[in-house]
């Protein structure tokens, strides 16, 4: 199984200090977040550590919201990134799909379709596979800044634009603090999931019996293995649906990130907490 990690937590950090520690500590790869304008400085750390790939391409972007021009700067980011992940020996680009706040769900499906149509075309072109993670991002809206964050949403969106070139980056701990059944969903959408986040989460009953789900603090991404999820099963499930991807350490666990050596310590931990699920 190829373990990496994303590196968009990483602050201080550069890309050669990134590559040079993923190869020392034996992680076989890295999801690169927002790919540098230069991308030869990529090519070259790839081709000096040849142990660690990137396993795939960070674009998290809100592509449905505002103007038809401020949704066009965030279009061709991704454009970008999809002409030259081949260059990169990239097939995955990890993104979200957004959400309009100030329209109804009906108007948002319909724009998602008329954005990620001709998307999703250039992709196939490309042979790349734009995959969306199932965050719901509370943070653009209250009720959920990104429509790809519910099985039931998912088949709306691959309804509309069902080619094979879009898919999931799925992450199970959205699915806790949702209340939501992970192993149902990995079983269901198998062929679509094209990259997995490993991330776990916490939800404190005690604190959510005060505040309420639209309360604040009831609930807190871990580390694998430090929270709910079922990791026996939910492995269990990956193998049962064909699923042969990397496996991405999201560290968002607030107990071992105040520093760039704690966020390391606890990929470390993580790593060694995953391996034992090795396909």
């Amino acid at each position: 199984m190829e373990i990496g990690f994303l590196t968009w937590y990483f602050k201080k950090k550069t890309l050669e200090e990134l590559f040079e520690w993923a190869e020392k500590n034996k992680f076989s790869g890295i999801e690169l977040d927002d790919c540098p304008e230069d991308i030869s400085r990529v090519k070259e750390l790839i081709k000096r550590h040849p142990q660690v790939k990137v396993h795939a391409l960070g674009r998290a972007r809100n592509y449905l919201v505002g103007t038809q021009d401020q949704r066009k700067e965030v279009i061709d980011l991704l454009v970008r990134d999809i002409e030259i992940a081949p260059e990169l020996g990239i097939k995955v680009i990890n993104i979200f799909a957004g959400r309009d706040p100030l329209k109804p769900l009906d108007d948002n499906l319909k724009l998602f379709q008329d954005v990620f149509t001709p998307l999703v075309e250039h992709a196939k072109k490309y042979k790349v596979f734009l995959a969306m993670e199932n965050c719901a991002q509370r943070n653009w809206w209250p009720t959920g800044g990104n429509l790809a964050h519910t099985p039931e949403l998912w088949r709306k969106l691959f309804e509309l634009v069902p080619g094979e070139n879009l898919g999931l980056t799925f992450d199970p701990s959205h699915f806790i603090w949702q209340r939501m059944d992970y192993l149902k969903a990995v079983q269901e959408f198998g062929s679509r999931i094209y990259y997995t986040h490993a991330k776990d989460c916490e939800v404190h009953l005690e604190i959510l019996a005060d505040r309420g789900i639209y309360g604040e603090e009831w609930w807190h991404y871990r580390l694998p293995g430090w929270g709910e999820m079922d990791w026996p099963g939910f492995f269990t499930m990956l193998r049962k649906v064909g699923y042969q991807g990397p496996i991405g350490i999201e560290h968002e666990d607030r107990y071992w990130n105040k520093h760039d050596d704690q966020l390391m310590h606890g990929l470390i931990m993580a790593r060694d907490f995953l391996q034992r699920f090795d396909f």
